[in-house]
């Protein structure tokens, strides 16, 4: 049987891990020490990248600094036990913190993402209870499961090397084109050629979007997600293929 994360954990770890801010914390000290609560939507529009990465840098700098006290913490309990005990709880306290640091990146991505969203003016709803894994759907899941051509299932990955195969399954059981956002720079044409494969259409910023050549028809700038996302689910239009940014 597969363990459950965490299974196996010293609760003295589990202790000192719990005491690090929940992800609520990590994106509210993210908004106000970026100042993005005072920033009007137009902004927002016109730096949605600029955003995305900065929240997401910043939410990883505040992890870090927490992760860095509670290891010095982790150190000084380790010092009371025999040499056994100490390199275990050393080497299970760094094993919590990488684990935590990924799963609070993923969520805290999905947490920035459905913000900026809004705050672009853009209606979404979280996608998982009518997809099964989908972070977001936009307009909402009524449109989705109505009029699936005037909706859009958005996927947000920090990278994609092989995790774009998990959105591609959800396609071949949900039977809808997801759109897939990445900040992530290691990009290969190759791999835009397996994504595009796999009827994703793949969204980078406007850096990686300039240096990548394959199919440019399922390739975009980041710059065009709101305006692509507002073409689709504009009651004006009837079908939406993206191509490529001029």
């Amino acid at each position: 049987m597969t363990p459950k994360p965490g299974e196996g954990t010293p609760e003295a770890i589990h202790k000192i891990v719990r005491e690090m801010p929940r992800p609520e914390e990590l994106f509210r000290l993210c908004i106000e020490k970026l100042g993005y609560a005072s920033k009007d939507s137009q902004w927002f529009r016109e730096h949605f990248t600029e955003a995305l990465t900065a929240l997401m840098g910043e939410g990883a700098q505040i992890l870090r600094g927490a992760q860095k006290k509670a290891r010095r913490e982790v150190v000084e309990l380790a010092k009371t036990l025999d040499e056994d005990a100490h390199f275990e709880l050393i080497g299970a306290g760094e094993k919590s913190f990488r684990n935590q640091m990924m799963k609070r990146a993923g969520v805290h991505m999905e947490k920035c993402s459905a913000w900026l969203l809004t705050r672009c003016g853009i209606p979404n709803e979280d996608g998982q209870k009518a997809t099964g894994r989908s972070d977001r759907v936009c307009p909402n899941l009524q449109v989705y499961q109505d009029n699936p051509e005037r909706s859009v299932v958005l996927e947000f990955k920090r990278t994609v090397r092989e995790r774009w195969k998990e959105v591609r399954d959800e396609i071949s059981r949900a039977g809808h084109s997801v759109w897939l956002i990445t900040l992530d720079d290691y990009i290969a044409d190759s791999l835009v050629e397996q994504i595009a494969e796999g009827n994703i259409v793949l969204y980078v910023s406007q850096e990686v979007f300039t240096k990548l050549t394959q199919r440019r028809g399922k390739l975009r700038s980041m710059n065009f997600l709101i305006e692509d996302i507002e073409h689709v689910i504009s009651s004006r239009q009837t079908s939406f293929s993206p191509s490529a940014a001029q």
